[in-house]
């Protein structure tokens, strides 16, 4: 973890996308590819929650649907994983 000033490295702000602090960046070791976790206030409960979604998503261990998808939205009309089951049940 790194805590970098956006007005002293505008750059970096740049490289990133961050206009709004906080922000909680998880960036792969020998990768280019960098995943926005959190901007903004949130809760220690989220960032825990979403900064493992995002570690198991960079170790391809879920989809980015999966990735996208809160706790409370499993088995809704946005869980991909549902639909495609319920195609696959209704095909003949």
């Amino acid at each position: 973890m790194k805590q970098v000033n956006i007005q002293e490295n505008p750059g970096l702000a740049a490289k990133f996308n961050v206009d709004i602090t906080p922000t909680l960046i998880l960036i792969q070791k020998g990768n280019q590819e960098y995943l926005p976790v959190s901007a903004g206030v949130i809760s220690a409960d989220e960032i825990e929650d979403k900064a493992y979604r995002a570690v198991r998503l960079l170790k391809g261990e879920i989809t980015p649907e999966e990735y996208s998808l809160y706790e409370f939205q499993k088995g809704g009309g946005f869980d991909v994983k549902k639909r495609r089951l319920q195609e696959q049940e209704q095909k003949p």
